[in-house]
């Protein structure tokens, strides 16, 4: 076995260093968890989630039968409320689709959420 020597000072920045590169390590592999009621899909997930058309999309939002946010020109609608509405009144939510869909929203609010800490 073989003995190393070294100054404490240096030791010490050693230390340092591997605690900056644990915690690191941490907050990028650190998942974050959202509730349904935090996720928006816009028009396009929506329609592949509910497998409609565009225009059968905009009718159920004529008649008031999904709520819908407008966000400038673009419009979005919370992943609950369409989980819902898909309940109410047509068959099951594709879990493939879901599946797919929640994801591409978790990576969308992660890149506006580091958008906002720069």
């Amino acid at each position: 076995m073989d003995v190393i020597t070294i100054e404490s000072g240096l030791w010490q920045e050693l230390t340092d260093r591997i605690k900056k590169i644990e915690k690191y390590v941490e907050e990028s592999t650190n998942t974050i968890t959202y509730e349904d009621s935090d996720l928006w899909v816009d028009n396009s997930q929506a329609i592949r989630l509910l497998c409609v058309s565009g225009r059968t999309l905009q009718q159920y939002r004529t008649d008031g039968k999904l709520d819908y946010k407008r966000f400038g020109r673009q419009v979005w609608y919370r992943l609950s409320d369409i989980e819902a509405f898909a309940g109410v009144t047509m068959r099951p939510l594709s879990q493939k689709n879901l599946i797919a869909i929640r994801k591409e929203c978790i990576e969308k609010n992660r890149d506006i959420l580091s958008r906002k800490e720069d």
